[in-house]
Formats: structure tokens, sequence, C-alpha cells
């Protein structure tokens, strides 16, 4: 619910307001996405820090301010992962303090709105070990604001961001280098991008055709326009065919592959896990086409696709697949 009414106050412009109001909002946001778990004890979700008749009253999330986060810091410096979720009252000074956090690893800041980009993208260059970074409902963040972030993290493996109005092909195309160029993020793993209308088939031809030796999970979750023709040229490329894990909830697919030829089925599709949840328009056609492709899928989210029929379901169990996971 908050997502939607930032999406839908940003088309009518009364973005300002409206964000405001929705990030006040204390649930989860709904393009949360599973990551790993952490088994260290040194591994906190800020509400466990809390008095203990505070710990499962969310509501308690809000109260912390910037010396109450200068407090916890200073107390456990050797903090490697830390969870700040709509913590309204915190600023850009709370960032000063996060930035003394040398062996943070997982940073999730999430409806946290007072952060002002430049003291957020300069973050990056005190936090170098880094691995995993999820940045949700941060409308003002841009191209060169999270680039200038990333870029010093060389151990990133997890990188999310949802709800950016400003973010753009702009910055996929800067961590996307071609030919001889080194790309900026090196060990990425895992990109997660919801929620930004700017991203749609152009972002995953750019993503084609960049330096992405790692990466095995891609999700371009409820953002632009995602047709039958940037999944063709994703699937053909170097990159479709070593990603293990896809999430295109949301997307405008019809018929899946626009054409299936010799030369895009030399080397086989390693997808395992896709995700093609409110694709409305997804024919059964098109999901014959995706499963003959990606004959190793283990897991299908097909939820809210409703153009597919019966007649689909039945040449679906019928293909040799090994389905773990049918949604």
């Amino acid at each position: 619910e908050p997502m939607t009414k930032l999406i839908e106050t940003a088309r009518n412009g009364t973005i300002r307001t409206q964000v405001l109001e929705a990030l006040s909002i204390p649930e989860r946001c709904p393009c949360s996405y599973p990551n790993k778990t952490h088994s260290s004890t040194r591994d906190y979700d800020i509400s466990r820090l809390l008095p203990q008749d505070q710990q499962s009253n969310s509501q308690s999330l809000k109260s912390l301010d910037d010396d109450s986060l200068g407090a916890l810091c200073q107390k456990y410096p050797s903090l490697t992962c830390l969870h700040l979720t709509f913590c309204g009252r915190l600023s850009s000074k709370a960032l000063r303090y996060l930035g003394n956090l040398v062996n943070l690893q997982t940073l999730h800041l999430e409806g946290c709105y007072n952060f002002s980009e430049e003291d957020l993208s300069s973050l990056g260059g005190r936090l170098v070990n880094l691995q995993n970074i999820k940045l949700l409902m941060a409308p003002s963040l841009s191209d060169a604001g999270l680039f200038a972030l990333v870029t010093p993290l060389r151990k990133l493996t997890y990188l999310e961001v949802g709800g950016s109005l400003e973010l753009t092909n702009s910055f996929l195309e800067k961590i996307s280098p071609s030919g001889p160029h080194p790309s900026p993020t090196p060990n990425l793993e895992l990109i997660h991008i919801s929620y930004c209308e700017a991203i749609g088939d152009e972002s995953l031809d750019i993503l084609s055709r960049g330096k992405h030796e790692n990466l095995s999970s891609l999700s371009f979750e409820y953002c632009g326009t995602i047709t039958d023709h940037g999944f063709t040229k994703l699937m053909k490329s170097s990159l479709g065919k070593q990603l293990l894990r896809l999430n295109l909830s949301g997307s405008d697919l019809v018929d899946g592959l626009i054409s299936i030829d010799e030369e895009s089925t030399e080397s086989p599709v390693k997808l395992v896990e896709i995700s093609l949840s409110d694709s409305a328009r997804l024919s059964d056609r098109g999901l014959s086409r995706i499963s003959d492709l990606c004959p190793r899928l283990e897991e299908i989210n097909l939820n809210g696709c409703r153009s597919l029929s019966e007649e689909g379901f039945r040449k679906l169990i019928d293909k040799k697949m090994v389905l773990k996971k049918l949604l």
C-alpha cells in the first residue's frame, strides 16, 4: 500500500506531501526481496536493541533519533548487519554515525526518507566492507548518487533499490561497461530494482551488453514496460544464459520470445527460478516458449497471470521439467 501511494502520487504531481504520508505507514515495503540470512551474533535488526517491552511494536522504530543511533553505534562498533525501517526521525546526521561502523557488511535502509542524497552517497567511501545494501522507498535517489555510493564498494554482491523516482538507465550504463573497461561493481551477484518506472526494455538491453561475470540473479519488479522484445534480447545474450534467477513481475510479456533460433539454443539457459507474477497479458504460447527455453526451471511464479488458460497449464505439466514449486 505505501508503494502504491508513492507511484500514484508521483504521476499526479503531488509527490512531496503524499509520499511522506505513505512512508509513515510502519509496514514492510511490498517490494522486499528474500536475501541471505545472517547467523553471526553481531548481526542485528535494530528492533532487537530496543527495550524488551518495545521489541514487538513496530511503531517504536519511528521514535529512534540521531543521538540514539549514535549511542548504539558507539556501544556496538563491531556490527556487521543493520536494518533501519521507517525511522522517520533519523536525519543525515545519523549517516555520519553509520560511517563509523567499518565492519558493516549488510545495510538495509527502508523508508528513512530524511537522508540527503549527498550524505547517503558518501557512505560508500567509509563502509568499504559492505556486501549487501538495500535502499527501499528512496524517491529522491538519483543515478549519480547511487553510482557514487556503490563505486567504492568493491565487495558489493547484493544491490536492491526500490521506489526511486529518479533512477534511470544512466546508472545501469555506468555499471555495465563493455570492451576493455573494467566493471565498477565486479562482484555483483544480484541486482534487484523495483517500482522504478524508467526501468524497462532498454534496461535489459544495457545489462545484456555489459560485463557482469558474477551476476546470477536479476529482478526488475513492477518497473516500466518490459515486453517480449526486451526479454528476447536478454535471453539471447551471455547474461541471459548465466542467470539462475529472474524476476519480471508486473511485466508486459505476451508471447515471451519473439523467436527461438538455433544460435540462441547452442548454450543452454541455466534459469532455475523465474517470476512472472502479475504479467496479465502472458499467453499460453508465451508460457510454452519460456518453459521450452528453460528446461532446468524448478520454480515458476505465475500468480496474477490472468490470460493463461487451463490448456496452458496442462501443456506446462506435460513438459519434461523438474518443477518443485509452482505459484
